[in-house]
């Protein structure tokens, strides 16, 4: 059976499509970085090949292939934060016209859908229109929109929506035997994406890491403009060949002054980073909530911005000099709490 917690409804509509052969050729599946499409992809691609009476089931030679990217029918294409190239999209379809080699169909996973080139996309739409028997396409999308509503409309869309924190954490404890502690950290870390969560635990340095940008963002809340300025061009080169990490970054940003702003309006216990919360208090104490507000709502700009190929830099300087400026004492208390 497919694994897809939370989502009953949407396990139970493509467990049927499976069980009678109507699994569509061309689908999109949907949700935001981390939210597990790229498993659910896996997912599909092993029911299509799974040679045990109820698939997937996760241990036979087939499932263990295309798990392990041994399968030579199962094929991921681009790489999460590129596009996908013109030439990339041509080998796709080169190969689809070839039979299976060593399972019963062929599938094409295609990663971050909305980065692939104009060239590509049109020269995919062919593919997507008349794929061939044995072919199926599932194109991973964090943003259904800005792919070319041509190729949308040609693929069935699989949403993936947010879990509850509880959910995840249950998940976690049960299925992963994850100590309740760090489970209830990570999930609520999570937002709602269970591929983020499952991530986490497999590699404990992803919360570290995430630690150290954190305390990144707090310092440069007590930067003077022309320091400000500064850090806005060493993300900028940082990021130069990865926008995706640096939307990442920003988005790490706006989810801390949205704890911010939740502490300020008095809902407590709704924030994500829990386990900064005297971090969150003395921020809340500090700004108001009209600062707070403001720097959620120009956050969320940057990164729509971001989002439609605008100038990085260019993006930066202007946050960066929008932001509330902190007290110096105030941020480096902020990091001491946390260190």
């Amino acid at each position: 059976m497919l694994e897809i917690p939370g989502q009953e409804l949407l396990r139970e509509q493509l467990e049927r499509s499976v069980r009678t052969g109507r699994v569509a050729h061309a689908n999109l599946i949907s949700g935001p970085s981390g939210a597990g499409k790229t498993n659910l992809a896996l997912e599909i691609a092993q029911a299509l090949n799974c040679t045990a009476d109820l698939v997937p089931c996760g241990s036979c030679n087939q499932c263990q292939r295309i798990v392990t990217a041994k399968h030579t029918d199962v094929r991921l294409i681009g790489e999460a934060g590129h596009g996908v190239s013109i030439d990339e999209i041509r080998e796709l379809q080169q190969d689809a016209t070839l039979v299976p080699f060593e399972g019963r169909n062929r599938v094409f996973v295609i990663i971050d859908a909305e980065r692939m080139s104009g060239e590509a996309a049109n020269s995919l739409l062919k593919t997507l229109e008349e794929p061939p028997a044995n072919v199926y396409l599932i194109l991973l999308t964090s943003n259904p929109a800005a792919l070319l509503s041509t190729v949308r409309s040609r693929c069935r869309l699989i949403e993936i929506r947010p879990l509850s924190p509880k959910l995840i954490q249950t998940y976690l404890e049960e299925k992963h035997g994850v100590d309740p502690k760090l489970a209830g950290l990570i999930s609520r870390l999570s937002e709602g994406r269970l591929g983020w969560a499952l991530e986490a635990v497999a590699n404990p340095h992803l919360i570290q890491d995430r630690g150290e940008q954190l305390d990144s963002i707090l310092d440069l809340m007590s930067m003077d403009y022309s320091g400000r300025l500064v850090r806005s061009g060493e993300l900028t080169d940082r990021y130069a060949r990865n926008k995706q990490s640096l939307i990442e970054w920003i988005t790490l940003m706006r989810q801390w002054w949205r704890d911010v702003l939740l502490r300020k309006s008095g809902r407590t216990g709704q924030e994500v980073n829990i386990d900064r919360s005297d971090q969150i208090q003395l921020f809340a104490e500090t700004c108001s909530i009209i600062e707070a507000g403001a720097a959620v709502r120009d956050i969320g700009a940057t990164i729509q911005r971001l989002g439609q190929n605008a100038n990085a830099r260019l993006a930066l300087d202007v946050l960066f000099l929008e932001l509330p400026q902190l007290s110096t004492t105030t941020t480096a208390s902020a990091v001491g709490l946390e260190g």
